[in-house]
């Protein structure tokens, strides 16, 4: 996939806003979208970011979308954690939906002249994949807010991307499951993992170079963005096990669903895979496999 894009509109730069940008995602895309020539800017609820805001407060909202007036905004702003949002609804809307309801209404004041980009998550899926866009089975209340959130993106002509991604933080904030997994098996601690848990994420860098072309090509909808196959969470321990050269035996299987994070064993879906022929035809490209998403983030140069 390239990394080239059309960065310009009327003869400028196009400015974008990701917000969310000191999270997992953002901490690579920020950098990217500069790196590609987007005059790119980030806004975080707190610490070091070009913008600081909290997004659940519609005035300030509008005073800094107002000042800023983006071409474009990417919006990773999300509560990700399946146990905070099924113990607290109420933080999982603010922070799922009001802050993108307030970022909608300020654009739809404006004639919807700003392109919005709203991640979504796998999460909304459950069930036999792979699965398509229309088949949603929500079942937990991080995956009924994405939901809400998508409705609310699309309400002004946004793009949503559904997906589920890997790789090294390059930010401050906490780490995720490829750290988890990857430490684990450096320092020889044992962790359990799931073989009834089936997914098919791709690579942090992958993912940001979708964005761009999106970016560059928007198309109002919902998109599954996502490896072109999937597999357990045992066999992708497995797979990093195979191009590291390390050992398995630290890998303790279990045939239910168990979650690095998830010792309360909250709702979970059991098939995340997607189904990503939609997007690949709308924008003409092939994903990479996951096997090819692995090996190319080993061997590549992006871990840490």
């Amino acid at each position: 996939m390239a990394g080239k894009h059309d960065t310009e509109i009327s003869g400028k730069k196009m400015k974008v806003l990701v917000t969310g940008s000191s999270g997992l995602l953002g901490s690579s895309l920020l950098p990217y979208l500069k790196k590609c020539g987007f005059n790119a800017e980030g806004l975080a609820k707190t610490g070091l970011a070009d913008h600081q805001c909290d997004l659940a407060d519609r005035a300030a909202t509008a005073t800094l979308l107002d000042r800023v007036r983006p071409d474009a905004i990417v919006n990773l702003v999300a509560l990700t954690s399946v146990n905070e949002c099924e113990k607290n609804p109420n933080k999982a809307f603010r922070d799922n939906v009001r802050t993108l309801e307030n970022i909608a209404s300020v654009i739809g004041e404006g004639g919807e002249t700003t392109r919005l980009l709203h991640i979504s998550s796998d999460h909304v899926y459950s069930g036999q994949g792979p699965h398509k866009e229309d088949d949603i089975n929500p079942v937990n209340t991080y995956a009924i807010t994405k939901l809400r959130s998508e409705e609310v993106a699309l309400s002004v002509g946004g793009t949503v991307l559904r997906t589920n991604f890997f790789g090294p933080h390059l930010g401050p904030d906490r780490k995720g499951f490829w750290e988890y997994v990857t430490s684990s098996l450096k320092d020889g601690k044992h962790f359990r993992i799931s073989e009834a848990s089936l997914f098919n994420p791709v690579a942090i860098s992958t993912l940001c170079r979708v964005l761009g072309l999106v970016l560059e090509r928007p198309q109002k909808g919902v998109f599954n963005i996502g490896s072109r196959d999937g597999f357990s969470k045992g066999e992708f321990v497995r797979e990093i096990c195979r191009w590291k050269g390390w050992q398995e035996h630290f890998m303790i299987r279990d045939e239910e669903q168990v979650f690095f994070d998830n010792t309360e064993q909250m709702p979970r879906p059991d098939d995340m895979r997607m189904d990503c022929g939609l997007f690949e035809s709308s924008y003409g490209l092939r994903l990479p496999s996951l096997r090819e998403e692995i090996k190319g983030l080993i061997h590549g140069g992006e871990e840490k």
